[in-house]
């Protein structure tokens, strides 16, 4: 029969979940801290002058977000502006499109969807173009919103009164 072990030759229960020379704290690993290089005069130079884009996406901060709200907003109303126009033009679409052939009958509504669809691509095609300048995609949104009244839905259509 075996002799008992007595309690000082026994292995404690944390003793299985530490590795031997394992000391220190498993909740802060120590991490040795990273040397920065010394930055030379032309970076030090560059970080005090800002480039020009950099200065104008600083100032524009707040008019610039509320500039595209608003020019956002233009494009959503010419949007809804464009689709009412389709809507209450419908039949006379419809009797240009059955005078016309099976051709004509696709390119008009064709050129409905795309007058319906405008708004929404210029504004898509504006921000994908013009992400690094603010200023410029306020400048092409306000340019778009101008080309793309829905001049259908504002002034009335030949033979609709």
């Amino acid at each position: 029969m075996p002799e008992r072990l007595d309690d000082a030759s026994e292995p404690e229960d944390d003793d299985a979940l530490s590795w031997a020379g394992d000391d220190r704290s498993p909740a802060r690993p120590v991490v040795p801290p990273r040397e920065r290089p010394e930055p030379d005069e032309a970076a030090r130079e560059a970080d005090e002058e800002p480039d020009a884009d950099e200065a104008e996406g600083r100032r524009l901060g707040a008019a610039a977000l509320l500039a595209l709200g608003v020019l956002g907003g233009v494009y959503l109303l010419e949007t809804v502006g464009w689709v009412t126009s389709a809507v209450w033009s419908q039949s006379y679409y419809a009797g240009v499109a059955a005078q016309s052939g099976i051709l004509g009958s696709v390119l008009t509504w064709a050129i409905v969807a795309a007058a319906v669809a405008a708004p929404a691509l210029w504004a898509f095609l504006s921000w994908r173009f013009n992400r690094d300048s603010v200023g410029r995609m306020i400048a092409w949104l306000a340019v778009g919103a101008i080309l793309l009244l829905p001049l259908p839905a504002i002034l009335p259509v030949a033979g609709q009164a």
